[in-house]
């Protein structure tokens, strides 16, 4: 990530503190958003704003993006193996 990413999204998450919604969406635990972004300080005044009155939904399971593929394939095999490719 860039240098300033940390400073980047403080800034952002700070301009909309609670005056307006933000959604976040990631494959990444919080636990290591300070790796990712470079800078522990800044990510735990993300953090602090961010999970204020926030409410998080963990979503378990296989990825959409997974099944989509893994079904197209599926259905590539299929046809390939019953001869109509």
């Amino acid at each position: 990530m860039p240098q300033n990413a940390a400073d980047d999204l403080l800034e952002i998450v700070h301009r909309r503190y609670q005056t307006a919604s933000t959604i976040i969406a990631t494959n990444r635990p919080v636990a290591d958003w300070g790796t990712i972004l470079g800078d522990v300080p800044a990510t735990s005044a993300i953090l602090d704003r961010f999970l204020d009155n926030a409410e998080m939904i963990q979503i378990k399971g296989k990825s959409s993006d997974f099944l989509r593929t893994n079904q197209t394939w599926n259905s590539i095999f299929y046809k390939y193996r019953g001869g109509t490719l």
